[in-house]
């Protein structure tokens, strides 16, 4: 499967037993995300290594207090496809979870069951479908990176006429030129195949920036840093000092068997706020764990290549 129109053909809704395997970056949290969204029935998306990947219980504990979280109950529910399953990131968690996960969609009888995972060598639960997802073919790169441009931040300098123009000169220059080294020539290829790190490119494009194909969230960092600078005075961005942070958290979640890593602290909010105009973090006001009954900015890491590129710097 290529692109998100062929996806929502081979996979249009969530029924019976699927798996979709791609490399990062593809799209697969993407299109759990806007199934589970658009589905008119009930559906429970979970990261693959919540409560250890015993299914039942991450279902159990999104209930409201006030509900029985009668696991039984809720076994039988989804057994029967009352309730569809979307879990993502199976090859992100432990080989027990991993076989917790997999025990639950070979005990299934009707359930609807998707699980996203990177290729990863496992036992698929018999009877399951497979779906691959392929990367982007090189006639499809410019119309990509050109629909790109309803994610650009407000401030791009290049928009409408100008940008779709870079991206045909950088398209072109990419179409015509082919690096020496093999290494780098794959790299490159990879790069342009793959649909996270075209979002990537299209907003270095937009800021008038130059892609290093190798060193992408690097790229895509300066600038953040540079727009940072201007709108603090001149100050450089702490790099090491937030990254040290980034760092801290990650660990803390995996300490905690959480996946999902959530930036609160104020002291880094203009730093957050920086990298998120970037498109590098997606801020959000949620409720604070820290302080009953109010809310307070928080952000996410747009992607894992992006978590990754601060928690290597160290």
């Amino acid at each position: 499967m290529r692109g998100t129109a062929c996806r929502s053909r081979a996979l249009p809704s969530i029924r019976g037993l699927t798996v979709l395997e791609g490399e990062s970056g593809l799209g697969k949290t993407v299109h759990l995300v806007r199934l589970a969204r658009d589905s008119k029935r009930v559906v429970a998306f979970m990261k693959a290594g919540e409560e250890g990947g015993e299914v039942i219980k991450a279902v159990a504990a999104r209930l409201p207090a006030e509900v029985i979280r009668d696991e039984g109950f809720l076994r039988t529910l989804i057994h029967a496809g009352g309730l569809d399953i979307c879990i993502d990131g199976l090859n992100e968690v432990s080989a027990d979870a991993r076989a917790a996960v997999t025990s639950f969609a070979q005990a299934g009888t009707k359930a609807n069951v998707l699980i996203s995972t990177q290729p990863i060598r496992w036992n698929r639960p018999a009877g399951a479908r497979l779906l691959r997802l392929q990367p982007l073919r090189s006639e499809q790169r410019r119309a990509f990176l050109e629909s790109r441009e309803v994610m650009l931040p407000e401030g791009a300098p290049l928009r409408g006429d100008s940008f779709r123009e870079r991206v045909q000169a950088f398209v072109h220059e990419m179409d015509t030129t082919l690096p020496a080294d093999v290494e780098e020539r794959m790299a490159r290829e990879r790069a342009l195949s793959n649909p996270m790190d075209l979002t990537t490119i299209a907003l270095i494009l937009a800021q008038s920036g130059t892609p290093d194909l190798l060193n992408l969230q690097q790229t895509a960092y300066r600038q953040a840093a540079a727009q940072y600078s201007i709108d603090n005075q001149g100050a450089e961005f702490p790099l090491t000092r937030f990254s040290e942070h980034v760092y801290e958290q990650r660990c803390k979640a995996v300490a905690e068997e959480r996946e999902l890593i959530v930036l609160r602290e104020l002291r880094f909010a203009a730093e957050c706020d920086a990298l998120s105009d970037q498109r590098l973090l997606l801020k959000t006001v949620e409720p604070d764990p820290n302080a009953e009954g109010r809310e307070a900015p928080a952000w996410r890491f747009r992607h894992d290549k992006v978590l990754d590129f601060f928690c290597t710097w160290r």
